[in-house]
């Protein structure tokens, strides 16, 4: 029985050592294969980085050259010839978006961000860059919003901009005449109920060539459209609705479509929204706070950081139209000498510059003892539009963000903010 029981024993602890060996190589291959997979997300990361600022850069002074150009004096046809390059530029910044949104969802590294926001305003935006886009066709645009729809709500406004949008580019691109109307409904659910609530639903309708019954199951799906024909006809990546879905899913919505062919689509999203309501002096406030936009503007001294000649045009074109002071540099270094003898209320800090780039100096802005000096709002001004990026900056001690191509009434709707917080101080 000794015996029986000693060669049991060996037997038994050979065995355990031999899967012992066997599950420290599995573990070694996993962390093998862990790291290689962390090496290969970092290099997508770094080269979708890249990407993005390369092809982001040359566009930023497309569309802002563009921009400026189409408010100077100029002919019926030179005009349509702007409009064709500014549609092309659009199209493919819409490429480059749909790739990174799409990268970006996929890795779980899209993150929805809450504020304060006028739905109102948003639909106004919306629907004027519908009919611009809507002109050629000759298409009518219509919007139809409750009388009683709240004054603010909080949400993530430039991912519910991002799927309208994806909404109504799509509606003209598919329509060729009729009509598209942006419509707010209120509907009823027991999860999103109560005074501080409201169950929204966001939708665009058209009357263009719609969607077989058999297709409607799948266009959500990626790389999907009605058909290859489509895909020939009209262009895109297959990517936008996909995207749409996923971003009204990240802010706890729902999205879909009615369709028929030869009527039209109808598009909708549904999401719970949290009002924000306003007391009557703040309703007063927000009012009147447009009121000093001139004279803020006239005290405004900017400093813009940027390496790029053309973005320099861009940027200071913009400025100067909107009668704002201010002064280029290249680099970062640059803005450092400049504050050293001068004063600027805001600095347009680009991220990536030669000699010292802008994290390094907003992070020695910051560094001084110097109260009017370490205050003075930073906003990061770049190409780079992949996660992480507004968090470095944030890090670095900037105030906010802009990515390019630089939309214009977004820059100049921080630039009024911060520049509203900072002034009063000075003076």
């Amino acid at each position: 029985i000794y015996l029986i029981v000693t060669w049991r024993s060996r037997s038994l602890k050979r065995l355990v050592n031999a899967r012992t060996q066997e599950l420290t190589l599995a573990n070694k291959h996993l962390t093998e294969a862990k790291a290689e997979a962390e090496r290969a997300t970092k290099f997508k990361s770094l080269f979708l980085a890249n990407m993005s600022h390369e092809i982001r850069t040359p566009l930023n002074a497309i569309i802002g050259m563009n921009t400026l150009l189409k408010d100077t004096p100029m002919t019926e046809e030179q005009k349509e010839l702007l409009d064709a390059v500014n549609i092309s530029a659009e199209s493919l910044l819409s490429i480059v978006n749909d790739i990174l949104d799409f990268s970006k969802i996929e890795a779980g590294k899209l993150e929805i961000e809450n504020v304060n926001f006028s739905l109102n305003q948003l639909l106004d935006d919306i629907s004027a860059i519908c009919r611009l886009q809507g002109k050629q066709k000759g298409l009518n645009i219509r919007t139809e919003i409750p009388r009683d729809l709240p004054k603010l709500f909080y949400g993530d406004p430039v991912r519910i901009r991002q799927i309208l949008l994806n909404f109504c580019t799509n509606a003209v691109k598919f329509t060729e005449k009729g009509s598209i109307t942006i419509k707010v409904s209120y509907l009823n659910s027991p999860s999103c109920s109560g005074n501080e609530k409201q169950y929204v639903q966001l939708s665009v309708k058209d009357t263009g060539i719609g969607i077989p019954e058999q297709k409607q199951k799948h266009i959500f799906e990626s790389f999907q459209q009605a058909d290859v024909s489509t895909t020939r006809k009209y262009g895109g990546t297959g990517l936008g609705l996909t995207i749409c879905k996923m971003l009204a899913e990240l802010m706890g919505g729902s999205i879909g479509l009615i369709s028929e062919v030869g009527k039209g689509s109808e598009f909708w999203v549904r999401l719970c929204l949290d009002v924000i309501r306003l007391t009557p002096a703040e309703m007063k406030q927000n009012g009147s706070a447009e009121l000093d936009d001139e004279r803020l503007f006239d005290e405004l001294f900017v400093l813009v950081a940027e390496d790029n000649v053309i973005n320099q045009k861009v940027v200071s074109r913009i400025l100067q139209k909107n009668g704002i002071q201010h002064t280029i540099v290249s680099n970062g270094k640059e803005v450092l000498e400049f504050l050293e003898n001068n004063t600027a209320h805001l600095i347009l800090m680009d991220v990536q510059m030669p000699e010292m780039d802008g994290m390094e100096a907003t992070r020695r802005i910051r560094s001084t003892r110097e109260a009017a000096y370490n205050s003075i709002p930073i906003i990061a001004f770049t190409a780079n539009a992949v996660k992480g990026d507004k968090e470095k900056c944030i890090a670095a001690g900037m105030n906010d963000y802009i990515s390019k191509p630089i939309n214009v009434e977004t820059l100049l709707l921080l630039i009024k903010k911060y520049g509203r917080e900072y002034i009063p101080r000075q003076i």
